[in-house]
């Protein structure tokens, strides 16, 4: 029975295969965009959850109460031994510090540079506390050896290829010496729900300082990460915490416990070696695609009432042969099965090779690459719920449709039915509204953050950074080797990565005779050359810029806009100050620098002071300004400079525009989805439209048969039709502009820089609204006003 209903089923959509078309890709829209979005959502609401027990593991952060309030993820390695010692309920702690600066492996004879921040030195106990799978070798021994080296199986593969690693040996190039660490153990690679990325993990015994950053004077040098015996209430433990170590509380300093499934999107401290997130914007753009997809269902729901009455013929003369219920209602239950199975079908094929194909470049990670159980069993239960509706919905459209009498189908069942299709359209148009209001804004937005003024061109500038191999003599060299290149204009130095890197802060506070109050102001600083100014396009608004001519300027400063007026002076240029940074030694301001943006664009410049890049310090990013006309023959000029240097490691670039893409990263992914699914809203809307317009043009060509019989022209016609539809979708104007206006409010609260929603906006996307809606009506609707009435009547 069940194979003769499926042939059945097979053979209506042959037939009528443009109807099917049409109610199924609208659905299969919906439920594509819903799987992309709730995947990505439900990843990032899952970053932290990968490694085993991690509803027991919590990172202590550090906020300071001196100079304003500001939170560190940061703390004191001190806290590690105190933690497991003085607190019965942490079974274990670890402390662990991120890698800084570029370094340069030698495996046999191939030299490869390992990228700033890819890596952790760790103590002992790292593997204790996260319990991460190993591919290769004994976690419980692997970082017992004080040159012990632990990879990921990805780095494994790019160091040594297929071959097994453990035991093998690579040479950390440094320019101080060399050191041989030896491979432990392999780490299968982690998914993008890991709260740790990383290459390579690294005894700490391997650094010579690692004991030091244990003791209490080193101050914030460390993660530190600490293993409960069972989940904990962190609010009482941090109540609890404080009292029992006044030496960190008695120097301002608070401790925040943060569940590692929290820190992803609660963390607020400084120097956060992980990705963070958004919740309201994820939200946001869920909700959207929830909308999204009731909207497609509704359309789906409708096309498929209008096929059922398409099919009253067949309907009845199964009911005069003597069809019994059991059978009807199992041809409905075949097809609403076989129709979901094949929407589910399509849509995840669909979602797949679009995430493969455009959101890959975006992400940077596959959405499907881990896919677990809760996911497969919630879209199972999507999927059953979708074929009860539809066949709940078709037997009780049956059962209206031949198990009342003639005399009970009066015309008021008929007004009701319509009053249902233009309520389902008007929540279909109120749900598009939403979210083209919404992708509108976010867009506009993302538009507003990239015209910013930066403070400077990043235009044709590659940044290269210094290798722990090469020495102050060598590097010296080539950069003056550079300045003979006739493509290269300029060069600046930077101890940080200019943009989207995570800045170090320090205090600072001005000591002139006028100001001898003047409070400590909390600022983040950076060292530079003099030749950074002119390459970047930095602004001085007053005083001058560094030079290497004058010895006082080793001690001297810059301070931006922002720092200036935290300053509460005046005219800044020429007071001293003091500085933590410089041992509380003192210097003088030698001028101002126009506010300049380096880190993410959803908060406001911070104050800014730059030291002057003088000496040979422990890390250096080159900044260059090459020739736009002679791009190619300029870098392979620089390379070959690079190589006649003696520098091992290899030639790498980065120009600084990619740089400057870290601040709009965030945005510009919640744009791209918005935008998809903006794009599938409006697909969705006009299939269910002209769904709709074709039901009731169908269930109406009698009338308006009859309308042109008795001399209505067309474009009267025409006008009679459009008037209903135009009266919903002001309906539909009037019920959502309200709440997008209202959402779009609150999530703009979340940027500094922010643009400020008009009714203009508002009208931009309500006449696209209109616009798109007429032409889809009328084009549905040209048809059936030109249709030959006789035609129409004769089979009446």
């Amino acid at each position: 029975m069940f194979y003769h209903h499926l042939k059945f089923f097979i053979r209506k959509v042959r037939k009528d295969g443009f109807t099917y078309l049409l109610s199924h890709l609208g659905l299969v829209i919906g439920l594509c965009t819903l799987i992309l979005l709730g995947t990505y959502i439900y990843q990032e609401f899952t970053v932290g959850t990968y490694v085993k027990n991690n509803e027991r593991i919590y990172r202590l952060n550090t906020q300071l109460h001196r100079g304003g309030a500001t939170e560190f993820a940061l703390s004191f390695g001190y806290l590690k031994e105190k933690l497991v010692s003085d607190f019965p309920e942490i079974e274990a702690a670890t402390r662990i510090m991120q890698s800084q600066g570029q370094s340069v492996f030698r495996v046999e004879d191939r030299t490869f540079n390992i990228a700033e921040g890819t890596a952790f030195y760790v103590d002992e106990d790292f593997l204790n506390v996260f319990e991460f799978p190993v591919a290769n070798g004994n976690r419980n021994t692997a970082l017992n050896q004080p040159d012990a080296i632990v990879l990921t199986e990805s780095f494994a593969i790019r160091l040594f290829g297929t071959r097994n690693p453990i035991g093998a040996i690579i040479e950390d190039i440094h320019e101080g010496g060399n050191q041989s660490l030896v491979v432990t153990a392999v780490l299968k690679d982690f998914p993008v729900t890991s709260h740790f990325q990383f290459d390579y993990i690294q005894a700490g015994q391997t650094l010579d300082y690692w004991d030091h950053l244990a003791t209490l004077q080193a101050g914030i040098g460390n993660y530190v990460y600490y293993k409960a015996h069972g989940p904990i209430n962190t609010f009482t433990f941090d109540e609890g915490l404080m009292p029992r170590i006044p030496e960190i509380s008695d120097s301002h300093w608070d401790l925040i416990s943060l569940p590692l499934a929290s820190i992803h999107f609660e963390s607020e401290g400084q120097f956060e070696h992980a990705r963070t997130g958004n919740s309201n914007q994820l939200l946001l753009i869920g909700f959207a695609g929830l909308l999204l997809f009731v909207a497609s269902f509704i359309n789906y729901l409708i096309i498929h009432m209008s096929q059922l009455i398409d099919r009253s013929g067949e309907f009845a003369i199964k009911k005069a042969m003597g069809i019994s219920s059991r059978q009807w209602i199992g041809q409905f239950v075949v097809e609403s099965i076989s129709s979901i199975a094949m929407i589910s079908l399509s849509a995840i094929v669909c979602a797949y090779y679009f995430d493969q194909l455009f959101l890959f470049d975006a992400l940077g990670n596959r959405l499907f690459s881990m896919v677990d159980t809760s996911q497969l069993v919630f879209f199972g239960l999507l999927t059953l719920m979708m074929v009860i509706i539809t066949m709940t919905i078709s037997i009780l459209k049956l059962k209206s449709q031949f198990g009342l009498s003639l005399k009970n189908r009066s015309l008021t069942t008929r007004a009701s039915k319509g009053l249902k299709n233009h309520i389902s359209l008007l929540v279909q148009f109120s749900f598009t509204l939403l979210i083209l209001c919404g992708s509108y804004f976010i867009w506009q937005q993302l538009r507003h953050l990239q015209s910013i003024d930066m403070g400077y061109s990043g235009e044709w500038k590659i940044n290269i950074t210094r290798s722990s191999d090469t020495s102050h003599g060598i590097w010296t060299n080539f950069k003056n080797r550079l300045s003979t290149i006739p493509g290269v204009k300029s060069q600046g130095s930077s101890l940080y990565e200019w943009a989207g890197s995570m800045y170090n802060t320090g205090r600072v506070k001005i000591t002139s005779d006028q100001i001898q109050d003047s409070l400590w102001v909390r600022v983040k600083y950076n060292y530079i050359s003099d030749g950074l100014l002119p390459t970047l396009g930095l602004d001085l608004i007053s005083g001058r810029n560094f030079d290497q001519e004058y010895a006082e300027d080793t001690f001297n400063i810059l301070v931006n806009e922002t720092a200036a007026k935290a300053f509460g002076t005046e005219e800044i240029v020429g007071k001293r100050f003091e500085s933590s940074v410089f041992d509380d030694r003192s210097g003088k301001v030698i001028g101002v620098v126009k506010d300049f943006h380096v880190e993410s664009m959803e908060q406001e410049v911070a104050p800014m002071v730059l030291f002057f890049h003088h000496q040979d310090l422990w890390k250096e990013n080159l900044i260059v300004q090459v020739n736009e006309k002679n791009l190619r023959q300029t870098l392979d000029a620089v390379q070959a400079v690079w190589n006649e240097s003696g520098i091992i490691s290899p030639f790498e670039y980065t120009f600084l525009d990619q740089f400057q893409a870290r601040l709009f990263e965030r945005e510009t992914q919640n744009a791209q989805f918005m935008g998809i699914t903006a794009s599938c809203s409006i697909m969705v809307a006009l299939i269910g439209l002209i769904g709709l317009v074709s039901f009731q043009n169908k269930r109406r060509s009698k009338e308006l048969s009859l309308r042109k019989v008795f001399g209505a022209s067309v474009s009267q016609l025409l006008l009679m039709i459009n008037k209903t539809y135009l009266i919903l979708i002001g309906l539909s104007i009037v019920i959502s502009v309200p709440v997008a206006y209202w959402a779009v409010s609150q999530w703009l609260q979340g940027y500094a820089y922010r643009i400020s929603p008009t009714i203009w906006d508002f009208g931009l996307v309500i006449a696209a609204v209109i616009l798109v809606s007429l032409i889809t009506v009328s084009l549905q609707s040209w048809k059936t006003a030109h249709s030959n009435p006789t035609d129409v009547l004769r089979s009446e």
